[in-house]
């Protein structure tokens, strides 16, 4: 620092910085890199006094320190020269006289010293101006570095040092956009350009004039120019370093002289093809008046084939044009909305393939054919894209006189021909009807002659069909009766039915009378076309006499109300019509207008149904009204109305009838249906019903509770018949089906019952019992069938249960057998050889000390394997009975194996075997850590134990896929085992041990120990062993899961206690659920430690999440707290029925919300 301090007192002596601070003085501070102060000029003293800053006894002190009542943005920016910045601060204004406005500035610049931070150089500076003037400056300034930075190309000023100190320009893209104030020049473009701008600013420095090069950057050519800046002693002060993009200027030369080049040659040559142009010119020109005249004529033809096509296009459902090879070269908009096909799809394709018609050699044919008859017509079945069949009627024909190409017009016939089939079918049917009825059926034609007669007519005149046909129909009327005078076929009504009698003589010469109708039937310019007629017979007066008695006897009689009717009055009514409506005497009701019977409210009702009914509508026939009697009550009447003609009379009977205790036990039933159909739906169970139909049993019935077990909808299992069996659990399929199967052949079996398994639509499996009904026909065949499913999942629960505390009590029973059948057995020997050795010491007064000894050692190894015994009978009797205190937590399983590594490797080091611990991730399992350290501590001891010097044990561990238990592995490459004694080594029965390499022995009762723990944490064990080569044991243990599910669809509450649990529970992630169903499949995927749930949910409520995750097969269930904003005591009692034991309201106690989550978690494993 002391050498740049001199430095600038030298440059200042010889005038270096005269020329700067001659306008305005300048006062000067310099410190050192630790901020002390260590040079001030005189004309600092000046400013300090004038503007009452700090000014004696600086030299040597802080300048952070003695500045700092400037302010802390002072110190800040001060501080910030260490850091390469150039800093300039405005410290006080002060108003002069005449409306001046004087500032006193600070300006900072860092020094350097072999390029480290070696302290800073302050000027301190006043400057004084107009204040009107001082916006306008300010203005100016803005507008002058506004135009600096327009101007093209990059520009830096950089300091002799290399230091940059100011840039401006439009800059160019991606070149130096990261160069910041203060940092130096060539560490940014040196670097990667020092080639061309080392050579420049050394030539610069040495003649002081300006250096220009170009150099490529990308796809671009750059021009740098570097001037130096010279002060008046002729030395460089400073570099301008100005950098453009020329690569456009450099182009457009080229090109410029590449075209001036062109331009010379093409001049020498078109001298000579002057005249002959001239010439062409002149022929172009006669040569274009004619193409005029041909371009007119073109128009001409032009306008008549686009009218053509507009034709085309408006009048013809298709038309397209093919080669001789069938390929499309014309494809009109019609066409691709007949055949489904784009012109881009068929053109230039052969459409015989495309459209599925026929192949080459078929079109070939009807080629030649279409040579000879000019026209074919062909009907076709064609398949669209979208796979829907069309019929097209298609017309081939040639486009020219050369026939070189082939017009196909064509037309969608597919609904005609689906029409002309269903008519011809209708037809059909009639005429069968007709030809096969026991009435007497003909047609004549306007002029009475017979076009058609049935069957029963020809028997009737006792004539064939043949001898009918082509005779009129007054070549069998008898005309000397009186009745047939006025008969004349002109004479009958066109517009509506005559109804006559006619007496006919039949082949036999008998006379048969018949009631004839005749039906005109008209022609589109509605002219009589024909007559259909219906011949009544009758000849037998006294069976008409009979029919007519006993037609009035059925009006008389009737319970129904009958009436006739012209005009909408009473004609004629029956005794029973009266009575409904309330009137003694039928004669009350002549002449009354029907609609008068009818309540004001249905009255233009029932005008408008008879009206409906007069003009023929049969669709109207049967209505209901509410109509009134004559004392003015109301009651419900049904009505049904035929029309017939007489002459041209138009009659209406009407047969009513009171349906008021109809409509009542209608009501009723529909109430009854409506509450059965409510408790159907709301029961747990749901029912259904199969009905044969067509040879086979097909569902029509379900309830909606089937959604309830099933989460399958009733439309879904309508829809499809065998969805009931789809969703049998495939290991019960085979037997529901032998079941099925056995039940349904049965002729006399009339109800069934079945237990099985169903998987749910959400995948839980779910244990039904389905309870069946059946109807059978006389021959025993199934007519109906009726199922009741009812979910016994829980009851299934219960059993299984059951069963497992069944057999926890015969175990703790055999326990008790082994226990003592150990203690009688295995303490004998070892008891028996300390009372023998303490036997001899006793009573032995000739022994030697090593005998006694040794007599000691063998009793001391008696009481330690009898020690040993005993310990491990208690450890594992305690396990057998629950007496052992079972706490699991969250625990990292590389701190309880290393602690068992620790333990165990005095052993391994007396053997020399290696202990290497292989655990691949830091996993968190929850567990007992002592009883989990016992496991690992049994498995290392016996690894040691059967390993033999210069061995190695290897402990494991690898993540079982979809499942929240992890599995460990402790491999040795020892001894082994044989196979036949695999079996013995957790079956305490069996009390399998052997001796170690060492002759170490054991109790034989660690590996059950084991188990019995393995089987507390919801794992599983299992050994593999060569005998003569190792063995390895593989246990698994539950992982603690690090997330905790929040369950809620308020956004505002999910965020808050989100952020309460991230609080409460830091070493757990918290996840959130918007519904009971998004959080069911979280659930299955990824178990958490934890699930808090809100009541009141869309899609799946928390009640009904927590029933699936409890019938689900997770081994491992998380616990659940309710957390709800909307829960009464009802829906608490049934939380607490299916076992959730924290159940809050919010807002909820944090402290109470805590306490509940710590709980929940160390209970999750004894529900396993």
């Amino acid at each position: 620092m002391r050498k740049t301090t001199e430095k600038l007192q030298a440059l200042t002596r010889e005038g270096y910085l005269s020329s700067v601070i001659d306008k305005a003085p300048i006062g000067i501070i310099t410190f050192s890199s630790d901020w002390k102060i260590d040079y001030i000029n005189e004309n600092y003293l000046k400013f300090a006094n004038h503007y009452k800053i700090k000014s004696n006894d600086l030299l040597g002190k802080n300048i952070l320190t003695e500045f700092s009542d400037l302010g802390k943005n002072f110190v800040d920016e001060v501080m910030s020269l260490a850091e390469g910045n150039y800093i300039e601060i405005e410290i006080k204004t002060q108003k002069g006289i005449d409306n001046y406005s004087i500032t006193l500035l600070v300006k900072g610049a860092p020094l350097w010293e072999e390029n480290e931070f070696a302290g800073g150089i302050l000027l301190f500076e006043d400057s004084k101006i107009f204040l009107e003037t001082q916006q306008e400056e300010k203005l100016k300034s803005s507008y002058l570095w506004d135009f600096i930075n327009s101007q093209d190309g990059y520009h830096l000023i950089v300091d002799t040092s290399g230091n940059i100190l100011h840039t401006f320009g439009k800059g160019i893209e991606g070149l130096f956009t990261d160069i910041s104030i203060g940092e130096k020049f060539t560490t940014k473009l040196l670097n990667n350009y020092s080639d061309k701008f080392n050579p420049a600013l050394n030539k610069t420095k040495k003649s002081k004039e300006n250096v220009s090069f170009n150099f490529e950057y990308k796809n671009s050519i750059l021009q740098a120019e570097v001037c130096p800046s010279l002060d008046h002693a002729q030395n460089i002060k400073l570099f301008f370093i100005s950098i453009f993009d020329i690569s456009e200027k450099i182009n457009v030369e080229n090109k410029i002289k590449r075209e001036s080049e062109k331009l010379d040659a093409e001049k020498e040559l078109f001298k000579d093809e002057k005249n002959k142009l001239i010439e062409q010119i002149t022929k172009l020109k006669q040569q274009s008046d004619e193409l005029d005249k041909k371009i007119g004529i073109l128009n001409v033809e032009k306008s008549e084939l686009q009218n053509y096509q507009h034709l085309v296009e408006s009048v013809i459902d298709a038309v397209f044009t093919v080669d001789l090879k069938g390929k499309v070269i014309f494809w009109n908009k019609s066409s691709e909305e007949l055949f489904g096909y784009t012109k881009s799809q068929i053109y230039n394709k052969f459409f015989g393939r495309i459209l599925g018609l026929f192949d080459l050699e078929y079109f070939e044919a009807l080629v030649e054919e279409l040579k000879e008859t000019n026209t074919i017509t062909k009907n076709i079945s064609v398949f669209k894209n979208d796979g829907q069949k069309e019929t097209i009627e298609a017309k081939f024909t040639f486009t020219n006189e050369e026939k070189d190409s082939v017009f196909v017009f064509c037309t969608n016939v597919s609904v005609w021909i689906d029409e002309y089939e269903q008519l011809k079918a209708e037809e059909e049917k009639y005429r069968n009807i007709v030809m096969n009825t026991d009435k007497n059926i003909c047609n004549i034609d306007k002029d009475g002659v017979f076009i058609y007669v049935n069957k029963i007519l020809c028997k009737t005149l006792s004539l064939s069909k043949e001898k009918i046909l082509g005779r009129s129909i007054n070549d069998f009327i008898d005309f000397d009766s009186f009745v047939a005078d006025n008969f004349n076929i002109k004479s009958l009504d066109d517009t509506s039915t005559t109804v006559m009698e006619l007496p006919f003589i039949t082949n036999q010469k008998n006379k048969t009378i018949f009631i004839i109708k005749f039906y005109p039937v008209l022609d589109e310019k509605l002219k009589v076309k024909y007559f259909n007629c219906y011949l009544t017979d009758i000849t037998s007066k006294e069976f008409f006499e009979k029919e007519l008695e006993l037609f009035s006897s059925i009006f008389s009689s009737s319970n129904d109300g009958i009436a006739l009717i012209k005009d909408n009055k009473f004609e004629l009514t029956n005794t029973s019509f009266a009575k409904i409506f309330g009137y003694e005497n039928t004669k009350d009701l002549l002449g009354l207008n029907f609609i008068s019977l009818a309540d004001v409210k249905d009255s233009n009702k029932i005008e408008e149904y008879l009206k409906l009914i007069k003009d023929g509508n049969k669709l109207y026939s049967i209505f209901e009204f509410l109509a009134k009697q004559k004392n003015k009550s109301n009651f419900y009447c049904e009505a049904s109305a035929s029309l017939f003609k007489v002459n041209t009379v138009k009659y209406l009977v009407i047969s009513v009838r009171d349906i008021t205790e109809k409509k009542r036990v209608q009501e009723i039933i529909k109430q009854s249906e409506e509450k059965y159909r409510n408790i159907t739906d709301n029961i747990d169970d749901f029912l259904y019903t199969f009905e044969r139909i067509d040879n086979s049993i097909r569902p029509i019935f379900y309830t909606s509770s089937v959604e309830k077990i099933t989460h399958y909808s009733q439309d879904e299992f309508l829809t499809d018949t065998k969805m009931l069996l789809k969703i049998i659990h495939p290991d019960d399929f085979a037997g529901v089906k032998k079941k099925l199967k056995n039940l349904f052949k049965s002729k006399i079996q009339m109800s069934g019952e079945i237990e099985f398994r169903l998987i749910s639509k959400l995948g839980n499996v779910v244990w039904v019992r389905n309870k069946l009904n059946i109807i059978r026909n006389s021959k025993g065949e199934i007519q109906k069938l009726f199922g009741l499913v009812s979910d016994i999942s829980a009851r299934k629960k219960a059993e299984i249960e059951l069963k497992k505390s069944s057999d926890k009590l015969i175990k703790l029973n055999e326990t008790k057998d082994r226990f003592i059948s150990i203690i009688s057995h295995d303490l004998r020997t070892p008891f028996s050889s300390v009372v023998g050795f303490t036997d001899l010491l006793l009573n032995d007064n000739e022994l030697k000390e090593e005998e006694k000894t040794q007599y000691i050692k063998f009793i001391q190894d008696s009481s330690n394997s009898m020690l040993s015994l005993v310990n491990s009978l208690l450890d594992w009797t305690r396990l057998q009975t629950g007496r052992v205190r079972f706490e699991p937590d969250r625990y990292q399983i590389k701190d309880i194996v290393n602690s068992s590594i620790n333990l165990m490797s005095g052993v391994a080091i007396q053997k020399n075997i290696t202990l290497n611990s292989k655990l691949k991730d830091e996993t968190n399992v929850f567990v007992d850590k002592d009883l989990v350290q016992q496991v690992f501590n049994n498995l290392l001891s016996n690894a040691l134990k059967f390993t033999k010097e210069n061995g190695e044990i290897i402990i494991s561990n690898k993540p079982q896929e979809r499942s929240r238990f992890i599995e460990f592995s402790i491999k040795d490459n020892g001894i082994g085992i044989k196979e036949e004694n695999l079996d013995k080594l957790f079956n305490v029965d069996a009390k399998y041990t052997s001796e170690g390499t060492k002759g170490e022995k054991g109790s034989g009762l660690g590996l059950s120990l084991v188990k019995e723990i393995i089987d507390k944490h919801g794992g599983e064990i299992k050994v593999k062993s060569t005998y003569g080569k190792g063995t390895e044991f593989l246990f698994t243990l539950p992982i603690a899961s690090d997330n905790i599910l929040f369950v809620d669809n308020n956004k505002t509450d999910s965020f808050l206690y989100s952020k309460i649990l991230n609080n409460i529970t830091p070493e757990y992630k918290i996840i959130p659920a918007a519904n009971g169903k998004e959080a069911l499949e979280i659930i299955n995927n990824n178990t958490p430690a934890l699930v808090i749930t809100e009541n009141d949910m869309p899609e799946m409520n928390g009640y009904n999440l927590i029933k699936e995750v409890s019938r689900s097969e997770i081994k491992i269930k998380p616990p659940f707290i309710v957390l709800s904003g909307n829960i009464d005591k009802s829906a608490i009692h049934d939380y607490e029925e299916i076992g959730v034991s924290y159940i809050f309201k919010k807002p909820v106690n944090i402290r109470e919300l805590k306490s509940a989550i710590e709980k929940s978690l160390s209970e999750v494993l004894g529900k396993i």
